[in-house]
């Protein structure tokens, strides 16, 4: 019954006899690394036009969908595989287990990482749009003076 729920020691023969998997999980790690690699190119040869919050939000968004793409992918393989097509949801999730406090503490580490993260990242963005509108705002203002006095 290893076969139905893989543990570390076989989980190389159980992707093995799951090519699909494997596949798709390249492809997550390929969109990754395209997505990054072609930002972080794009702003080191493009700096003019690829800077500031536009470059932000779009490293944001490839390394979120990642993320969330590496954290779908478990339940991804339990649910897709051939054996679970008739369990509940709730007993395909009790196949997943941690069998360590290494194993959690390495799963839960960079997931609240992830989340202080994303969290500054969206205090800094909305301090720059609050400036970026309030610098248009000034500048229409005092475009309303200059009109009205002339």
């Amino acid at each position: 019954s290893s076969r139905n729920n893989p543990d570390l020691e076989n989980l190389e023969v159980f992707l093995a006899n799951k090519p699909r998997f494997v596949t798709l999980f390249a492809c997550i790690l390929a969109f990754n690394c395209l997505g990054s690699g072609v930002l972080w190119l794009s702003y080191a040869c493009v700096n003019k036009r690829c800077h500031g919050l536009p470059f932000k939000a779009s490293i944001f968004f490839v390394d979120q969908c990642s993320d969330l793409l590496y954290t779908i992918f478990p339940f991804y393989v339990i649910i897709a595989d051939d054996y679970n097509q008739d369990a509940s949801f709730s007993v395909l999730l009790a196949q997943l287990n941690t069998t360590s406090f290494l194993a959690f503490i390495s799963a839960f580490l960079p997931l609240s990482i992830l989340c202080v993260k994303s969290l500054l990242i969206i205090r800094s963005s909305s301090k720059e749009l609050r400036n970026d509108y309030y610098k248009k705002w000034k500048q229409l203002q005092q475009q309303a003076v200059m009109t009205t006095t002339t």
